[in-house]
């Protein structure tokens, strides 16, 4: 009944908690612990975040024009929401690839032609940029 108690046996209790959540569907986890007054919510993956309701009316994802990509990118927008300055992406960063080339050579210290075997073989992805 104390945490130091708790953290000798956390491992038992780790099972024990793990044993019985993969007996029971996720609702059925959370009705039960619920009703017995233990304060409980699902973690929500990306795609539960994506369709659900509430999420949708504060306005927690947002879609980002990206250039060189055919549609709007949806990311999770601003947190807070303020009133007065609710805040929006401006920029989401640099293309998909656009670095592979530098971490490649510069921190894992591959040669210039063993990256361009990558890129051939489609082991790894490098976003051809043009000059202006």
């Amino acid at each position: 009944n104390t945490n130091a108690v708790r953290v000798v046996h956390q491992q038992a209790i780790d099972d024990a908690i793990g044993s019985w959540t993969k007996t029971l569907p996720l609702a059925e986890i959370v009705r039960q612990l619920d009703a017995a007054a233990i304060p409980v919510g699902p973690i929500n993956s990306v795609a539960d975040m994506a369709n659900d309701e509430h999420f949708a009316h504060r306005h927690m994802f947002e879609d980002v024009v990206v250039p060189g990509y055919s549609k709007p990118l949806s990311l999770p927008s601003i947190s807070p929401k303020l009133q007065s300055t609710p805040g929006q992406t401006k920029w989401p960063g640099q293309p998909l690839g656009s670095g592979t080339r530098h971490v490649l050579t510069t921190v894992l210290g591959l040669s210039a032609a063993q990256v361009d075997a990558l890129v051939t073989d489609q082991v790894v992805f490098e976003q051809q940029t043009t000059t202006k």
